[in-house]
């Protein structure tokens, strides 16, 4: 069981949405009908994202890996200027 109020929680502490978001309470995993912007100074996602219709931008942090990207992204995707050691856990797809 996950604990749906916790991802909510780490969801809009750490990022900003523009759009919807769906939380699937079986596996946790967050959809977004929007873009999703990483705003705060962190070394790993919080949440573990499904699909973002739009863009998907954690640039510019303190990234060491993906997990926890979407797998699909329908806008952009900027991991750019983190500290990765791989691109394991990136988009399987990414439509821009």
């Amino acid at each position: 069981m996950v604990d749906v109020d916790k991802i909510q929680r780490d969801l809009y502490e750490n990022f900003e949405v523009d759009g919807s978001v769906k939380i699937d309470p079986s596996t946790g995993v967050v959809d977004v009908d929007g873009d999703v912007y990483l705003i705060k100074p962190i070394s790993h996602l919080p949440v573990k994202f499904g699909t973002v219709r739009g863009s998907f931008y954690c640039g510019d942090n303190q990234l060491t890996n993906l997990e926890g990207a979407p797998r699909h992204v329908g806008g952009y995707f900027n991991g750019c200027r983190n500290r990765l050691t791989s691109l394991e856990g990136a988009p399987d797809h990414v439509g821009e």
